[in-house]
């Protein structure tokens, strides 16, 4: 079942939110684009093995999905807001955070 139950936020929100232990940050790009750069804190779990990983995604914590533009990081919110996880959306990816100047 698909159900677009997920939220999405912005990096200014993202900050704050990294700050509680309830949040897990889950960058969705290949470990090549994670090892060149990635937000402190994130784990890399590339979009292609996230269904074979899910058992290793708690549902008592809330996971905010990264990736370079924001529109794969949406479907996986989405998706896994399907299957009972609290899914965020980090608006505009990577591509976001640098338009902040970060």
């Amino acid at each position: 079942m698909i159900r677009e139950d997920y939220n999405e936020i912005t990096y200014a929100t993202l900050k704050r939110c990294l700050l509680n232990a309830q949040y897990v940050l889950v960058d969705i790009r290949s470990v090549y684009e994670y090892r060149q750069y990635h937000i402190k804190g994130a784990i890399s779990i590339p979009e292609h093995e996230l269904f074979t990983r899910m058992k290793e995604l708690k549902k008592d914590k809330t996971y905010i999905f990264i990736c370079q533009k924001g529109k794969n990081s949406k479907d996986v919110a989405i998706t896994l807001a399907g299957y009972g996880y609290k899914t965020i959306n980090l608006k505009d990816g990577m591509n976001g955070i640098s338009k902040c100047g970060e």
